[in-house]
């Protein structure tokens, strides 16, 4: 066994990419904002966001809920 040093750690992933429904994430950039028209797709974007570890800002406005990317 060889001792290496300096060897990057590859970036961390959870599971695969986002696909189907919520493939969009992937492509949801920093000041980017979602608008949410109903509670469940709220609670489900909230839930596939969390699970895809992005950083985000939520608030309650008028016609539904925004979803901000903050990281």
């Amino acid at each position: 066994m060889k001792i290496e040093k300096n060897i990057p750690l590859p970036a961390e992933t959870r599971g695969r990419p986002p696909s189907g429904k919520y493939g969009w994430v992937s492509d949801f950039e920093v000041g980017d904002s979602v608008l949410i028209e109903d509670e469940k797709n709220y609670h489900l974007t909230r839930y596939a966001l969390h699970h895809y570890n992005i950083k985000y800002r939520s608030h309650k406005v008028e016609g539904g809920w925004r979803i901000w990317r903050t990281q």
